[in-house]
């Protein structure tokens, strides 16, 4: 494909020869299979610019620091829907060597201020938090839904 825009791009699929049904899918999502999908580098360098979930998700926590304090993992990442917010990682605090329902999460902006390093190779992101950021945690509620068999009313009589 083509890019046109700063987020839109052209592209041919096959078995869409009329316009009209190209036009039909406009706006539509369009998923890539991943052994498909090409790091974007930078024009500066090699590094990549864009990043899969998948990739990102389990990466070590560390300040950017010359000790490199570990903080916590990626559990997941929070998808902007809009283009006037960034990307979240989700990040859990491990307290102890294993994660459990008690350890806290707090959510890290993807902004290349606090985010400067995510190094896939190491398997490692590097974060410089403004103050007060570590501060605003929280603890994901699980809600459990229980299903089970009520007696008919028949079997009361």
């Amino acid at each position: 494909g083509k890019h046109r825009l700063d987020d839109e791009y052209l592209v041919q699929l096959q078995d869409v020869t009329e316009r009209e049904a190209a036009l039909n899918l406009r706006g539509s999502t369009l998923y890539v299979r991943e052994e498909h999908v090409t790091p974007q580098l930078t024009a500066e360098s090699d590094e990549v610019e864009e990043y899969l979930v998948s990739d990102l998700v389990g990466l070590e926590v560390r300040m950017n620091n010359e000790n490199q304090n570990f903080l916590g993992k990626v559990n997941s990442v929070v998808l902007s829907e809009n283009e006037l917010i960034h990307d979240t990682l989700e990040v859990i605090l491990q307290e102890g060597p294993l994660p459990s329902f008690r350890d806290e999460l707090v959510l890290i902006p993807l902004v290349p201020l606090i985010v400067p390093t995510v190094d896939i190779a190491e398997k490692k992101i590097l974060i410089d938090p403004p103050p007060g950021l570590l501060d605003l945690t929280y603890v994901k509620k699980e809600r459990v839904r229980i299903k089970g068999f009520l007696p008919s009313a028949e079997d009361e009589l």
